[in-house]
C-alpha cells in the first residue's frame, strides 16, 4: 500500500483523543470486518482501495486457514483482486450460520458500502470500484 492510500485510512487508535467508532462498528463480527476484526480489515477499509493478490493457489482464500508455510516455495503471481469467482472464497462453516448475508456478492458489496459510509462518510463509489 502506498503512503498516500494509508494516510486516508481511519486512525487505528480511534479510541484515543475522544474519537469513537460508530456503534455498528463495535460489534465483533469477522464476516463484516467489525469490532476486534476491524484491525484485520483496516488496511483495506477505505473506499479507494484497489486490492491485489500475490498468491495464486485456491487453498488459501479466507481467514488464517491453510496459510502457506514460510518455508514453502511459491511464485508470486500478481493479479487484481478478486482472483477467483466470489463463491470460491466462501468456506463451509465460515459465516454460513451466523452471517449468511455476507456470502453473496451483492450482499458483500452492500456491506462494504455500509462500512465505507460508517467509517468515511462515503456513499457514492466510482463505477469501476468492483
Amino acid at each position: 500500500a502506498s503512503c498516500n492510500y494509508i494516510s486516508q485510512l481511519i486512525d487505528p487508535s480511534f479510541l484515543k483523543g475522544g474519537k469513537r467508532l460508530p456503534k455498528q462498528m463495535n460489534e465483533d463480527d469477522p464476516c463484516k470486518g467489525r469490532g476486534r476484526y476491524l484491525g484485520e480489515h483496516w488496511v483495506h477499509s477505505h473506499p479507494s482501495v484497489k486490492p491485489c493478490d500475490l498468491y495464486g493457489g485456491k487453498e488459501f482464500t479466507w481467514a488464517h486457514l491453510r496459510v502457506p508455510s514460510v518455508n514453502s516455495a511459491w511464485a508470486k503471481q500478481l493479479a487484481k483482486a478478486p482472483r477467483f469467482k466470489f463463491e470460491e472464497y466462501v468456506l463451509p462453516g465460515m459465516c454460513m450460520e451466523d452471517h449468511p448475508e455476507t456470502l453473496r456478492i451483492e450482499d458483500f458489496i452492500r456491506l462494504r458500502k455500509e462500512n465505507y459510509e460508517l467509517l468515511y462518510n462515503v456513499s457514492e463509489l466510482e463505477e469501476e470500484w468492483w
